[in-house]
């Protein structure tokens, strides 16, 4: 982890205001006339809680034009698949993503195959395996951190997998009449060592303005797949769980 982007603050109206001159960019094509060789394909398996437990969530993402270009919208035949079971398109209205996706039922193994097919080529198959479950050990649910304090984070590690963690800490408060947004990162190793620290100045945000802010403990578990050959792009798996603090006066 790179320190210095360890600790990011962002005002949520000019945060807001960025990103929708952003998305007012976006715009998406058909894949009529594309190659595959210029289609980037970004696929991500997410493991679902709560009601949909018990399933995972695939995803597949189509640009041309590098990894940010042109969304493509598949047609001519083109379709995709994970785990043989057909997509669906959607395009969000208000941030111009077109996406596919699907809840597949788990697998006893974790394995999981998106697959492009289209029409006299042969399919092009992407595989990942989602990683173990992560069990969080501190802090626990409600815990009160004090602001301007260190904090370790304690987890059961996985030192057997290449699989990659991320934590983070995000939290927000009010500062001259604005609304910010706080995010920190701790450093984390490979393989897992079960424990990662956040800094003083990670939890700090603005020492004047006082009171209880409620924070979210991010834990993430990653693996990375194999594309197909002669796809450009990436696919990947992943776990995370959340963890509900505070941070106090």
């Amino acid at each position: 982890m790179n320190q210095k982007n360890r600790f990011q603050k962002m005002l949520l109206t000019t945060g807001l205001l960025a990103l929708a001159q952003i998305l007012t960019a976006c715009s998406d094509t058909t894949s009529d006339n594309i190659k595959t060789s210029g289609l980037y394909s970004n696929y991500s398996v997410t493991n679902n809680t709560g009601s949909r437990a018990g399933t995972v969530h695939c995803q597949a993402v189509f640009h041309v034009g590098g990894s940010t270009g042109t969304y493509v919208i598949l047609n001519s035949g083109d379709s995709v698949t994970c785990n043989g079971q057909g997509m669906s398109y959607s395009k969000d209205p208000i941030l111009n993503q077109v996406v596919y996706s699907l809840d597949v039922p788990a697998t006893a193994d974790g394995n999981y195959n998106i697959v492009l097919s289209r029409p006299n080529e042969g399919p092009y198959a992407s595989s990942v395996r989602l990683p173990a479950g992560i069990q969080p050990l501190a802090p626990t649910i409600n815990t009160n951190i004090h602001k301007g304090t260190a904090f370790n984070v304690q987890w059961v590690a996985n030192t057997t997998s290449s699989s990659s963690m991320s934590i983070s800490l995000s939290y927000y408060y009010q500062e001259n009449g604005e609304t910010v947004q706080a995010i920190a990162y701790a450093p984390t190793s490979q393989p897992e060592s079960g424990s990662a620290w956040f800094t003083s100045s990670d939890t700090a945000g603005n020492p004047s303005a006082t009171g209880t802010w409620p924070a979210t403990l991010t834990l993430s578990r990653t693996n990375f797949g194999s594309m197909a050959s002669g796809l450009n792009g990436g696919i990947s798996a992943s776990q995370s769980v959340n963890v509900n603090v505070n941070l106090v006066d």
